[in-house]
């Protein structure tokens, strides 16, 4: 068994895990929308985990599109859609006060945006090679947005958003660490820290959320 293998493994099992824990405990009446959203982001991890499984057992090409990669993608909508539903609009009123933290969240993506479309005339992408790869990216830069500006905008009424800045942080680990594994190929040293990170950020996320969210109600 080779460690790439294992790695998925350990990644997949963990998603499972977390995802079965988290639909057990907070897909009840009167919880909170925002944690389940994050379950089922979970639960993508898990489809994507078996998905790659799937394909590094068949010996497929890995660098290739794939069906498990809309499936990542997809987490980040789960994400992009608990941050603008439960506490974009109750910590930015898009007042002319919070522009600054508008724009240096925004800095991040766009530069790391910016650098991937260097990246791309560099090494002399044609056409559709340069849309499928600055498209799909979209999505975790949007997502890594929000999580910035939740980390560093002050805090509103009851400490709404500082209660789950952990939670952002780790959900920006989470982007840094999708984004790394976009860039490198499959089973170099960049994959496995990213899927490192993948595997500490599927297993901490839900508590560290659940332990933060809590305090809105205490």
């Amino acid at each position: 068994m080779s460690v790439e293998i294992v790695f998925e493994i350990i990644y997949t099992v963990a998603a499972f895990v977390v995802t079965l824990i988290g639909m057990l405990k907070y897909f009840r009446q009167k919880k909170p929308l925002f944690i389940q959203m994050v379950v089922c982001m979970v639960g993508c991890r898990f489809f994507n985990g078996f998905l790659d499984l799937l394909l590094v057992k068949s010996k497929m090409n890995m660098e290739t599109f794939r069906v498990s990669s809309l499936v990542q993608l997809a987490q980040f909508l789960f994400l992009i859609c608990a941050s603008i539903g439960a506490l974009d609009s109750l910590c930015d009123d898009g007042s002319k006060s919070n522009r600054k933290y508008r724009i240096i969240a925004a800095f991040i993506p766009v530069a790391i945006y910016a650098g991937l479309i260097l990246f791309a005339i560099y090494d002399e992408f044609n056409t559709a090679e340069m849309l499928m790869m600055l498209i799909p990216v979209l999505v975790p830069l949007y997502s890594l947005y929000f999580h910035i500006k939740h980390l560093i905008i002050p805090d509103v009424e009851d400490g709404i958003v500082r209660s789950i800045r952990p939670y952002n942080a780790i959900c920006i680990l989470n982007c840094m660490a999708f984004l790394l594994e976009y860039a490198f190929e499959f089973g170099s040293v960049y994959w496995y820290v990213s899927m490192s990170i993948g595997i500490i950020v599927t297993i901490i996320i839900l508590p560290v959320l659940a332990h933060g969210v809590k305090k809105w109600f205490e």
